[in-house]
């Protein structure tokens, strides 16, 4: 069978699976009308203007099946100020949640609430016609919304929907820190700019990083102006907004995964790319037996954590784990890899695979060259008679044998989690 008609009848497949059925569908609009009634019985009752809209994927239609997140606007008129905006905005929001939300802050404040198993982002902003001056990512997101919807016929919105489901079979999907993948939009903009799911993923086995730039709107005359501009590894201006580049939250890494596995499914189209089987959890034996094959050892800290924005928690995990790797990395462990988990409610886990996890008591410590002056004295006095071993010259350096203080990695990350 010839590779076209058997990726035509592939396509078809996984679109099946893909598409919104007409259930879910109604489920998302009693969420969203019962979110809209909610938001203005309060304006009414606050005396307030108000214009409620549903964004994102949800409006512009290309949002797959499965998909549990929601975007509404709380559209307020610009007279209130900044201060109007999030004390009335955040009434309103509270009140159209209901009772389970978390309130968050990203440049503006907005809740996130928990209704009928849909996670409904209610975002207080703006009413604005048009973007002038500085400008945040809520008040572009409608602008979003409109321009997507102008450009996307019904085939388009499902080359879009293959384009996201590639991407999250591949792990390369969402903007979102945790991810540090490709947004919605981001994908829309893909499958506006080439003219298609296959045509984006040729173009994206191509991919070099700092050579792709991308301005679906046409805001530059030279494609080098935006390319020095943002200088990221990939570029697509933002069509509302010629000063952002869309793709600035992916990273080297996601944008490498995802030309990678475009080459693998042209030279060899699968259903797997869509839907890969789920990880299998190791056995307490079948992970002794791995490391033993591998030569290396697990350590893992595993600390609570409150319910907060996703995004600021996987910003402050990420952190902590840049820093238990530097801690580990100063004590002299080597570090082969390293990753973190959260359940995003209770708890959180940090894990590393090591070379070692105990190390010698004696530490090998490098000091100044001789005839240093003050240096050379000072390192001296420092470690003469304090240390397992030296100081002494090798060569033409001081060296010296001091004890190390913590040996064992358990010890070193008990005691950073303490």
């Amino acid at each position: 069978m010839p590779v076209a008609v058997e990726l035509g009848e592939l396509k078809n497949r996984v679109l099946r699976r893909l598409r919104p059925s007409v259930e879910e569908r109604r489920r998302v609009e009693e969420v969203v009308k019962l979110v809209e009634e909610r938001a203005l019985e309060e304006a009414r009752r606050l005396g307030v203007d108000l214009e409620v809209s549903v964004e994102g994927s949800i409006a512009k239609d290309t949002w797959i099946s499965g998909d549990k997140d929601v975007d509404v606007f709380l559209k307020l008129p610009r007279e209130l100020g900044r201060r109007g905006l999030e004390e009335v905005g955040l009434k309103i929001a509270r009140a159209a949640a209901g009772g389970d939300y978390i309130e968050s802050y990203a440049e503006h404040p907005y809740i996130q609430a928990f209704i009928s198993g849909y996670r409904v982002d209610i975002v207080p902003c703006y009413r604005l016609d048009r973007l002038e001056g500085e400008v945040t990512a809520v008040d572009r997101t409608p602008f979003h919304t409109a321009f997507i919807k102008s450009r996307l016929d019904e085939r388009l919105k499902d080359e879009v929907r293959l384009l996201k489901g590639f991407m999250k079979g591949c792990g390369v999907y969402g903007a979102e820190i945790k991810v540090q993948g490709f947004s919605g939009y981001l994908c829309e903009l893909l499958v506006l700019s080439y003219g298609g799911f296959e045509e984006a993923l040729r173009a994206a086995s191509e991919w070099r990083p700092g050579e792709v730039v991308l301005d679906p709107a046409g805001h530059y005359h030279d494609l080098e102006e935006p390319r020095r501009l943002f200088n990221q590894p990939l570029v697509v201006v933002d069509p509302v907004d010629a000063r952002r580049n869309v793709a600035a939250a992916l990273s080297l890494q996601k944008m490498a995964e995802f030309s990678a596995a475009s080459r693998l499914f042209l030279a060899k189209p699968s259903e797997l790319f869509f839907h890969p089987p789920p990880p299998r959890a190791l056995t307490r034996e079948a992970l002794g037996k791995a490391l033993e094959e591998r030569g290396t050892h697990l350590a893992a800290l595993e600390v609570p954590v409150a319910r907060m924005a996703p995004d600021i928690l996987w910003g402050q995990l990420y952190k902590s784990l840049e820093g238990l790797e530097t801690l580990l990395l100063n004590e002299g462990f080597e570090v082969l890899d390293k990753g973190a988990w959260s359940d995003e409610e209770r708890v959180a886990v940090f894990t590393f695979e090591l070379a070692h996890v105990k190390l010698p008591r004696l530490k090998r410590q490098l000091g100044p060259p001789p005839q240093l002056g003050e240096h050379e004295s000072k390192f001296l006095l420092r470690h003469l008679g304090r240390d397992l071993k030296g100081p002494r010259l090798e060569g033409w350096r001081w060296v010296s044998y001091p004890s190390r203080r913590l040996v064992d990695v358990a010890e070193v990350l008990m005691r950073e989690g303490a």
